[in-house]
Formats: structure tokens, C-alpha cells, sequence
């Protein structure tokens, strides 16, 4: 009874602010002690003297230890009364410990994460490696759990399931929109800025033991070597001489037009996806800039060189450039690169490199360099990008361009210089 006395007493008076900072301590502890730091003010002063047996006139704040409140208590009715007890009667309510909310807390996710282990497939070691490293994906799901717990659960399924059909599985590409509507009914599922393509990305990461991409450049690699890409129409590169089979490994009508007629032709992702190999040349050049693609076209073309082809990636390789060089490096053809000798162009060079090591640099030497060669100058800003570069021979023009006060190469002043090297 004395207990209910004493919750009543607190009640109608003024100890709001005394006991909330009791309830953190128990929240803290599992029980009342340590200290608090009360400040006081015209409402509550004299309620706190009244109960702690000291005048506090004057004062702004007070410093109590749990040990001076039972002191304190024995000098009153209330002397017999279980703290604790009374702080619950309080607040009306059980005052949970951090401890208990924490085992509560793994418990909601133990429960979360065992619905995810009951999905079948590949996905499965995927979602049991995050949530035994707990790592930032496992991170992720907790905190958009937190926010909506059955939108989440949903959302992982959906991944998960999704994770187990990716074209790579099978050797094939697939528009993601159409790979998102397929198994979510909803094209933007797997846009990029959502939890479901993060997911997603992560997923294929894991799968293809590489680490996170960093830019959208290299996402849309990681994506294109899952099978998926995100454009197949506007996604294109320029090619010559260039004779494709199809599937059946018959000769494309198409290609084989504008290869008899020495012209150009765009492909995009689409169109390559039917391709399965490239024939009727032994030498690929494959350059940066459209110009200069348009003027060794033209110099094959009058003088009837045979047994060349020609790519023009337009700068960044993008889902396109990407699939002609898978394409050409599997139909064992001799493929030569070059591109401009600025920090970008370099690192587009040896981006090509790394990934292919079959394909050989063209006109990369230090006289070619003095040959392309322009007035403009990088920033420092720029050049600091060729830190990066792990080629040796691109590491060395880039040490070129360094020492000559940051001056640039450009493909255009290269163009003669190409043309020797085509026969």
C-alpha cells in the first residue's frame, strides 16, 4: 500500500522531470542507481527539498546519487517503499531495461531473417553470408525494417527470387525492366536509387566475388555481366568491315550489306545480342573518336584494304562496346586499342586493358606521343586521375605528358600515323 501512497504522492506534485531521469537510469541499468543532474526551477524546488530534506533556495541545479534518495527516504513515510517498484507504478507501465529492448530488438530480426532463409535457391547463401558477417546490406534491412517491417520482408523476397533468375545464370542478357516486370510486375522495380536494386547489386556482387562499384559506369558493367542491361536501342557503338553470324551461325543479312559497301554502321545492344561470332577480318582497330574512325574508314574504303575492322567506342565504353569486345575476343580475333593521350583517355585505355589482356595497345609509344601532342594543358586536378593507371606502358605516357608541363595527346593529330600502321 505504501508503495501506491508513494506513486500517488510523486504523482501530484512536481517530480515529472525527477523521474524521468530515474527511468533512464533503470533503463540503463535494469535497476535505479547512479546519479542524476536535476535542474531545478520555481515549480519544482521546493518538492525536491521537501523529499530529499535539504533547502535548495538559490540553487539552479542538484546533483543526487541514488544511495542519498534511499537516505533520504528514511527520514520518511515512505521509508519502507521498493523504489523501483514505485517508479513502474509511476509510469504506469513495465520500464523496459536497453538490455531487454536489445534481446527484443535480435529477436525481431532473428524472426525477420529466418523467412528469408526459407526462400530456396542461390539467393539463400547469399542472405545467410550478410546476416552472419552482418554487414551493411544486413545493416540496411534492419533500419528499413525498422520503418516498415512487412514492405521489407516483401522486398528481399522479391530480390531474392529475382537473384535466382539472372540471365547470367543461363549465358543470356535481358532488359532489366523487362527482368523487373517479369518477376515483380513493376518495370521500375529494380531502378537504380532504390532498396530493391541496392539489394539487387549487391547480390550480383556477391555472386561475382568482385567488390562494389563506386560509378554508375562501373554498375552498369556489374549489371551487364548479370545479364542485365538498361537500354538496348540508344546504346550503341560504330563498327566497319565487320562481317556477324547469328545464333544459327549464319551470316546477318544486315552487317552484311553495310560490310560490302564499306560503311559504317551503328549496332546497339539489341542487335548484338543475336550475334554469336565476328569473322572475315584478321585485325580489329578500335578507337576512341568518331573523326578518326570516319578517316581510317575512309582510307580503307578508296584503297580497298582488306581483312580489317573497325570500332569506334565514342569516348566511355558503355553496355555496347562492352559486348562487341566480349564477342570479338571470344572469335580469337587480333584486336588493337588507341585512343587520346589525356588522363582520361588513358584510363579508358587501361580500363580496356585490364579487362581484356588479350587486346593490344596501338601507337603508344613516346614518339606518338610528341605526334599527338597538342598546346592544351591538363589541371593537376586531371592528372592526379592517372594514379590509378596500373599498365605499364600507359603508366609511362602518362609520366610523358607529366614532364612535358601537362600537355595532352589528341587521336586527330594521329591520324597519319595510323594509317601506316594499317597495312
Amino acid at each position: 500500500m505504501m508503495n501506491e501512497e508513494f506513486c500517488q504522492y510523486l504523482s501530484d506534485n512536481e517530480f515529472s522531470e525527477f523521474m524521468q531521469l530515474w527511468k533512464k537510469q533503470y533503463e540503463k541499468y535494469g535497476t535505479c542507481k547512479g546519479s542524476i543532474d536535476l535542474v531545478l526551477n520555481d515549480s519544482n524546488r521546493e518538492c525536491i527539498s521537501g523529499l530529499m530534506g535539504k533547502d535548495y533556495y538559490g540553487v539552479d541545479c542538484v546533483h543526487i546519487t541514488f544511495r542519498q534518495l534511499q537516505k533520504a527516504m528514511l527520514n520518511t513515510k515512505y521509508e519502507n517503499c521498493d523504489f523501483n517498484e514505485v517508479l513502474k507504478m509511476y509510469f504506469n507501465q513495465r520500464v523496459l531495461t536497453n538490455k531487454y529492448r536489445q534481446e527484443q530488438e535480435q529477436m525481431r530480426v532473428q524472426n525477420i531473417f529466418k523467412q528469408f532463409f526459407k526462400q530456396e535457391g542461390k539467393s539463400q547463401q547469399w542472405i545467410y553470408n550478410t546476416y552472419t558477417n552482418r554487414d551493411s546490406v544486413y545493416i540496411r534491412i534492419v533500419q528499413a525494417s525498422k520503418e516498415n517491417e512487412q514492405k521489407c520482408i516483401n522486398t528481399v523476397c522479391v530480390v531474392m527470387k529475382a537473384l535466382n533468375h539472372l540471365p547470367m545464370w543461363k549465358n543470356k542478357k535481358e532488359n532489366i525492366s523487362i527482368f523487373a516486370s517479369y518477376h515483380t510486375k513493376n518495370p521500375h522495380a529494380f531502378d537504380k536509387n532504390t532498396f530493391a536494386y541496392y539489394l539487387m547489386m549487391h547480390g550480383i556482387v556477391y555472386f561475382l566475388k568482385v567488390d562494389f562499384p563506386k560509378t554508375n559506369l562501373e554498375q552498369n558493367e556489374i549489371l551487364y555481366r548479370a545479364g542485365l542491361y538498361q537500354d538496348g536501342i540508344s546504346n550503341y557503338c560504330s563498327v566497319a568491315r565487320l562481317q556477324a553470324f547469328n545464333e544459327n551461325n549464319q551470316p546477318h543479312l544486315g552487317w552484311t550489306g553495310f560490310y560490302d559497301s564499306y560503311e559504317a554502321l551503328n549496332v546497339n545492344m539489341d542487335n548484338l545480342l543475336h550475334i554469336h561470332f565476328i569473322t572475315c577480318c584478321d585485325r580489329v582497330y578500335i578507337v576512341e573518336n568518331p573523326s578518326v574512325f570516319q578517316a581510317l574508314l575512309k582510307k580503307i574504303k578508296k584503297e580497298k584494304i582488306e581483312k580489317i575492322g573497325l570500332v569506334c567506342t565514342n569516348g566511355q565504353l558503355n553496355y555496347s562496346a562492352y559486348l562487341l569486345l566480349d564477342i570479338l575476343v571470344n572469335s580469337n580475333i587480333e584486336i588493337y586499342y588507341s585512343g587520346d593521350m589525356d588522363p582520361e583517355g588513358l584510363l579508358i585505355a587501361d580500363k580496356i586493358k585490364q579487362r581484356y589482356p588479350s587486346i593490344k595497345l596501338w601507337c603508344y609509344d613516346v614518339r606518338q606521343y610528341e605526334i599527338s601532342k597538342s598546346k592544351e594543358q591538363a589541371t593537376d586536378q586531371r592528372m592526379h586521375m592517372l594514379d590509378a593507371l596500373k599498365d605499364e606502358t600507359l603508366i609511362r605516357i602518362g609520366k610523358c605528358i607529366s614532364e612535358n608541363k601537362n600537355r595532352v595527346g589528341y587521336q586527330e593529330n594521329m591520324i597519319e600515323e595510323y594509317h601506316k600502321t594499317l597495312y
